[in-house]
């Protein structure tokens, strides 16, 4: 469980870490979630577009 933790760690966190994302809470979880990529668990339905 650890190397697994490890290397999520390492492929996942690292880089998203290194890019240095900004988010701004004004823009709501639809514009900020995608942001942070595979870091979070894919919510169904955010991806919909309104109109």
């Amino acid at each position: 469980m650890i190397v697994e933790l490890e290397e999520y760690e390492r492929e996942v966190f690292y880089p998203l870490a290194t890019e240095q994302v900004e988010i701004d809470l004004d823009d709501g979880v639809k514009v900020n979630y995608p942001k942070l990529g595979a870091a979070l668990k894919n919510i169904p339905g955010l991806d919909i577009k309104e109109d």
